[in-house]
């Protein structure tokens, strides 16, 4: 594995595959087919800075989850979902922009950005404003810049069996419904969401979690 410095971001956004905290890369260290020929790291170019715009929040990419719990400036509902990580390390290392490209269905952050209608700056042969969830439909490959979100409630819970396992359940609802279901995918706005039988649990007892977070939702 090759990786390269880019001196923009035009210039990152040419290769395919983007270096941030690294995370995702050192899991997969081991398996040299699954690793790219050539990554760009884009710390230099990729903004890691939090401020305040009218009523958005602008959060550069390559801000961590430590960054995110840390900051004054971010929802309560962000931190709490970049909390739900339990390793310092890991927290300080991982990005959001990161967690985002990643798509992983046992993401911490994605239910939660996806709930609230969070959006992307994104490079797409120039600065290009979208919606995270018109993000993940798409089968183009954008660079991300920073995260857009605002301050709003968000009904949120995480189910897992230990505090170092991943996440059976991932669930988030305000303007969207988002639910992750670790090896099985992220759902938005689904009524028939699939699951199985694995060590996570049975199938009937996440299809018991996600109804019971709904029904918590119709009561409010």
């Amino acid at each position: 594995m090759r990786i390269v410095i880019p001196s923009s971001i035009a210039e990152a956004a040419k290769e395919k595959v983007f270096l941030a905290g690294g995370t995702q890369i050192m899991r997969n260290k081991g398996e040299s087919d699954v690793l790219p020929d050539v990554v760009a790291d884009i710390s230099a170019v990729v903004p890691k800075e939090i401020s305040k715009e009218g009523e958005s929040i602008i959060i550069g990419a390559m801000a961590t989850f430590n960054d995110l719990i840390e900051s004054l400036l971010v929802p309560s509902y962000l931190k709490e979902s970049a909390a739900y990580m339990a390793s310092w390390e890991l927290r300080n290392s991982a990005t959001i922009g990161g967690n985002i490209a990643s798509e992983l269905d046992s993401s911490y952050l994605l239910p939660s950005l996806i709930a609230s209608d969070a959006e992307l700056l994104v490079w797409d042969k120039g600065e290009k404003r979208i919606k995270l969830v018109d993000y993940l439909a798409s089968d183009d490959e954008f660079l991300i810049i920073s995260v857009i979100v605002r301050n709003m409630k968000v009904q949120q819970k995480c189910y897992r069996r230990a505090s170092h396992m991943h996440s059976v359940i991932n669930y988030a609802r305000a303007v969207n419904e988002a639910v992750a279901v670790k090896n099985e995918g992220i759902f938005i706005n689904e009524d028939d969401i699939t699951f199985s039988d694995d060590e996570y649990g049975s199938a009937e007892y996440k299809r018991y979690l996600v109804n019971l977070e709904r029904q918590k939702g119709g009561e409010e």
